[in-house]
């Protein structure tokens, strides 16, 4: 098949989730014989169409044109930008791709109009909603402005691929999706990318930067926003530690919630027993989920909940949240423990329970990085996700009879 991926983020810029699943998805699909073409962000003008991995990567112009000083502006003058960067291409340039795969709002509008000129289906994929991350308070206008334009792709829309059952809940629930033009694509891990490739002095050596040898150790990764929980981890580990004094906890990560992060961690007296190790990536980070005795995904909104599958694949025994696509993931307990959000008590009890069982973690932890590695594998899901563009293109194919 011939796709065309649109999105706002790709390698080797930073990525997060979204950049995550677009580049891994695109690169498996073409190692699986699809033609694949990208449209996105810019490099400073450099590297605009280039050959990476078997995919077609084109990158807008740079510099653009100045944009309105409002908020919302940046967005959509990227999404012009992507609009005339794939007409100066043609179909030609852009492999007479069969349908076209736009990411988040933020590439809706583009992904839409191309798919029309075209004349080819266009799947919108939905990997949060600003309503969600909101907690349904949406206020300000560029909140305002992404929540109009994910109603608007909702309607539009070919297809809506969610990346979790919660989030094909939560776009029926606040945009009125219709469920049979929704399907579910998760994100993967690639195998490949997800051992650790460090020796076991190695990684005890490792660990012992983070906690002396004869404590525990539970991690946390992600960003350091409300989203994300990190207050009821820090709430949990203070319980945990009247009952087992020898453990510590590491968060790797930033984000504009540190500064308050820190001075909750002074005000309950636990700087001695917390490191906030930064951002962390590639094989450090790798090497950071098997280091850990637990780790632990505490968030209170989550969309998918990448940072727990990567844990899983790289062996370490997981405690998430009950909520989001965390539920997805961690499907039964025999594979990680699943608690009420946003609540201390309940993590730390989970906590006690597998540091004091050593058996029981090890199996959870084994049981836990097979699952990861079987059910969700970019090899398998890329098989899955050329059966739901197969499902637009029939469709499409169907109306035009």
């Amino acid at each position: 098949m011939r796709i065309l991926h649109v999105s706002s983020e790709y390698p080797p810029l930073k990525i997060f989730g979204l950049g995550r699943y677009v580049s891994d998805l695109s690169c498996e699909l073409a190692s699986q014989g699809h033609q694949v073409h990208v449209l996105t962000n810019s490099l400073g003008g450099s590297d605009q169409h280039v050959l990476e991995k078997g995919v077609q990567v084109h990158r807008i112009d740079f510099p653009p044109p100045p944009m309105p000083p409002t908020p919302g502006a940046p967005a959509l003058a990227f999404n012009v930008h992507l609009q005339q960067l794939a007409h100066s291409l043609g179909p030609a340039g852009l492999g007479h791709p069969e349908v076209v795969v736009s990411h988040d709002w933020l590439t809706a509008i583009a992904g839409h109009r191309i798919a029309g000129r075209l004349d080819i289906p266009h799947l919108w994929t939905v990997h949060d909603l600003v309503h969600g991350k909101r907690f349904g308070v949406i206020q300000d206008v560029e909140d305002r402005v992404a929540h109009c334009i994910e109603r608007w792709a909702t309607q539009v829309a070919d297809l809506i691929v969610v990346n979790s059952i919660a989030i094909g809940e939560e776009i029926a629930l606040v945009h009125g999706a219709d469920r049979r033009r929704v399907e579910l694509l998760h994100p993967g891990i690639a195998l490949a990318q997800s051992d650790v490739h460090q020796s076991e002095a190695r990684l005890k050596a490792f660990k012992s930067c983070l906690a002396p040898a004869e404590e525990f150790l539970i991690t946390f990764a992600g960003r350091l926003d409300l989203e994300k929980g990190v207050d009821t981890l820090i709430n949990a580990f203070s319980i945990l530690r009247t009952q087992i004094p020898r453990v510590r906890l590491a968060i790797a990560g930033r984000g504009v919630l540190q500064p308050a992060i820190e001075e909750h961690i002074k005000k309950l007296k636990l700087d001695e027993f917390v490191t906030l190790c930064g951002y962390l990536e590639g094989q450090v980070l790798r090497s950071f989920y098997r280091a850990s005795d637990l780790h632990v995904c505490p968030s209170h909104y989550e969309p998918f909940g990448l940072v727990a599958l990567e844990a899983m694949a790289a062996g370490a025994p997981v405690i998430v949240s009950d909520t989001g696509g965390l539920k997805d993931i961690v499907s039964t307990p025999k594979i990680g423990r699943r608690v009420q959000t946003r609540d201390p008590h309940a993590f730390a009890h989970a906590m006690y329970e597998l540091l004091s069982n050593p058996s029981l973690r090890a199996g959870i932890a084994r049981a836990g990085r097979a699952h990861a590695r079987t059910h969700f594998s970019w090899n398998r899901l890329a098989r899955r996700a050329i059966e739901v563009f197969d499902r637009a293109l029939g469709s499409k194919r169907a109306m035009a009879v």
